[in-house]
């Protein structure tokens, strides 16, 4: 009895993702072949989303492509994964991710100066990149008033973010580089270097035939 009614369940769960699916890709801007859309997925302003070859969202993730740019406020590449809880949010920019981007339960994206994330990287839970900062000039106004300001983030291609990272306006990860779990990021990161806090250092990757850089990812499938 068990048995039937846990495969009852699980049959009823993926008539509902696949109701989903069928519900997002025909709502969203343009949507490739093969996506999966969990139940529980929320897509705001979905006529400024672009969904690219097998994107898979996952349960609870929540994509909000307001946007004033001449752009999508959204644009996840080929067989981009994202996982559980993550919040995506374009708040008048944009994000775009190129293919294979694979993003974590529980992070919070903010693309209000533009966030651009390259082929391959890997972003791990519960991380932030805010793509913003409130201005805190004047102490006879109240910061809410005071406005922001908002240059960007662009990260590069094989990127690996750990988990709690802060990533915050304004700065560049270079290719290759891996930015270990809890810092923050307040300045630009190098290529092929490891960022732990606030000290970055070079990353070299040994193998059986030596020193080993990835210099061709755009060959790669």
């Amino acid at each position: 009895m068990k048995q039937v009614l846990r495969k009852t369940i699980e049959a009823h769960h993926t008539m509902r993702d696949r109701c989903a699916t069928w519900m997002h890709t025909h709502t969203v801007m343009s949507a490739g072949p093969g996506c999966a859309i969990s139940r529980n997925v929320l897509i705001r302003n979905a006529e400024s989303v672009r969904l690219g070859t097998s994107v898979v969202i996952k349960n609870g993730a929540i994509l909000n492509a307001r946007t004033h740019a001449q752009r999508p406020g959204i644009s996840l590449g080929d067989f981009s994964y994202i996982r559980e809880y993550a919040y995506i949010d374009s708040y008048g920019g944009w994000i775009e991710t190129e293919d294979y981007v694979a993003i974590g339960q529980f992070s919070v994206f903010d693309g209000e100066g533009g966030l651009s994330i390259g082929k391959y990287t890997m972003i791990g839970s519960h991380v932030y990149i805010i793509g913003s900062n409130h201005r805190f000039d004047s102490l006879e106004l109240p910061y809410k008033l005071q406005g922001n300001t908002a240059y960007g983030i662009e990260i590069g291609q094989n990127v690996w973010v750990g988990g709690g990272s802060i990533i915050l306006d304004g700065v560049s990860i270079g290719r290759n580089s891996v930015i270990a779990a809890g810092s923050i990021v307040t300045k630009s990161v190098p290529p092929n270097t490891i960022h732990v806090d606030a000290a970055p250092r070079e990353l070299t990757l040994r193998l059986r035939a030596g020193l080993y850089m990835f210099q061709d990812l755009d060959r790669m499938p």
